[in-house]
């Protein structure tokens, strides 16, 4: 079609025309881009209904998942009755139950170790139908941190010293009858008091050996030294009367007996507070540290048969140490 000539264009009927079909041709492209963009939106839409779907997962995979997801949380120490891998699942597998199932798995898995690694076997034990091999494979033996720290502190823990033997302190009758001077006298009185009569000999052999007439420096008299403020304790008001031999020996048995139930079983103890008196133990917590104290000890413990390995005696205030030794008399 031959445009017109510049005398037509400048006619009012040709210059109308032409200007229409100009207007009409931009409103014609303006139609057409719309409609390219609409056109272009939808084709977007669709690309990403359809990517969607592609990357969602399918009914064949969430089923192949889920056991194995399962074991994953049963090695976190969760009860395997939370989730039967095993079980079959009845209706339609979705996304969403699945997703649930998982939540609930993992929420209980985040319990005590302790109590959980309690309840797994049962759990596992009533569980219908056999494991899946990949549930077996993936859930490993976990051992709860609890479960190790118990197995592993008592046998770090050691165990107390054995007692060390010492001399019996009561009455038995397979000791028998000491074969000293007085031994039927000392068995005697040894067993009225619950004594054993051996160490009632030992002590005697030590403080004066079975001599009825003898008195120490510092006024004890008879076979056990006796001292007559003990004798009066223990009610023999005469002195004269420490130096009867039966006398004596019922006076010291009684102040023995009386140790023995103070100190306990404790030969150490006993023997030492029979020796230096029973406020020096008291103020030193055991044997004082006076040598004729721990030699008198460790002589007693010998001619019994035994040995006795006392602590090195701590250094004692001067006053304190001065005041044990001015009453050292004990119960010679």
């Amino acid at each position: 079609m031959r445009s017109p000539s510049p005398a037509r264009r400048r006619s009012p009927r040709v210059a109308g025309l032409a200007g229409l079909m100009v207007e009409r041709r931009h409103t014609g492209c303006r139609c057409l881009s719309a409609c390219s963009v609409a056109l272009l939106l939808a084709f977007a839409g669709a690309l990403g209904a359809h990517a969607a779907d592609l990357a969602r997962p399918s009914d064949a995979d969430l089923r192949a998942a889920l056991p194995a997801a399962t074991a994953s949380a049963a090695s976190l120490a969760a009860p395997l009755a939370v989730v039967d891998a095993a079980a079959p699942i009845a209706g339609e597998l979705d996304q969403a139950g699945v997703c649930q199932r998982l939540a609930e798995a993992a929420s209980a898995g985040g319990g005590d170790p302790a109590a959980t690694a309690g309840t797994a076997p049962a759990a596992a034990a009533g569980s219908s139908g056999p494991a899946p091999a990949a549930a077996a494979d993936a859930a490993p033996a976990v051992t709860p941190p609890a479960a190790v720290a118990t197995s592993v502190l008592p046998a770090a823990a050691t165990r107390p010293p054995a007692p060390k033997p010492h001399p019996a302190l009561g009455f038995d009758a397979t000791f028998g009858v000491p074969r000293r001077p007085f031994g039927k006298l000392i068995y005697q009185i040894a067993k009225s008091y619950a004594l054993n009569p051996l160490l009632v000999a030992a002590i005697a052999k030590v403080e004066s050996d079975f001599n009825p007439r003898a008195r120490s420096r510092k006024g004890a008299y008879g076979l056990m030294q006796v001292l007559p403020s003990t004798a009066r304790r223990f009610g023999l008001p005469r002195k004269r009367d420490l130096l009867n031999p039966r006398k004596n020996l019922e006076t010291a048995s009684r102040y023995l007996r009386w140790l023995v139930d103070r100190f306990g079983d404790d030969p150490v103890r006993v023997l030492a507070a029979y020796n230096a008196g029973e406020g020096a133990v008291d103020r030193f917590g055991g044997v004082p540290p006076f040598s004729e104290t721990r030699d008198y000890v460790q002589r007693i413990f010998g001619l019994l048969g035994f040995s006795v390995l006392l602590d090195t005696p701590a250094a004692a205030p001067v006053a304190a140490a001065a005041a044990a030794l001015a009453g050292v008399a004990g119960a010679r």
